[in-house]
């Protein structure tokens, strides 16, 4: 058996995407139609756990860097970290 590789995937920089690390920066919401309860993230380092459909209101689902989930969030209120 061979196994090959493949290079990997460019992502552009500062593009949101299933893992990125970033900094929130707004409100979050327990589903992604905006549902309550809700919270609201100063600063706070995220990973983005799951995209969904972008027509919804809050297609970004975050979590806390060790896991633990916080809530569903909007494209504009996440920053790509470089790290």
């Amino acid at each position: 058996t061979v196994a090959t590789t493949s290079p990997a995937r460019e992502i552009p920089q500062g593009q949101l995407y299933v893992g990125a690390l970033c900094i929130a920066n707004g409100a979050y919401y327990a589903s992604s139609y905006g549902d309550p309860p809700s919270g609201t993230a100063s600063g706070q380092r995220v990973l983005v756990s799951r995209i969904v459909d972008a027509t919804r209101s809050y297609p970004y689902h975050v979590t806390t860097e060790s896991g633990g989930a916080l809530g569903w969030m909007q494209q504009s209120a996440l920053q790509v970290t470089a790290e």
